[in-house]
């Protein structure tokens, strides 16, 4: 009940699995807006910004790890 009380409980929507429950941090901050909770990322899923725009690899490259399964 303590727990609920404190609005610790919150769902994410996740695409693939719907709702998904998570527990929130204990501490509440008085002069603090809540921050809004997204789905962590799928594997793979920003490695074309990881490995392209970070790393600078072109779109060659990032093919040929992908057919050698080094990334999704």
């Amino acid at each position: 009940p303590h727990i609920r009380s404190r609005e610790m409980f919150f769902d994410l929507e996740d695409e693939d699995l719907g709702r998904v429950p998570q527990v929130g941090p204990p501490w509440k901050l008085a002069n603090t807006r809540a921050k809004s909770h997204t789905a962590p990322p799928r594997t793979g899923e920003h490695d074309d910004e990881v490995y392209g725009e970070w790393l600078d690899l072109q779109s060659d490259d990032l093919e040929k790890l992908r057919k050698s399964e080094i990334i999704r």
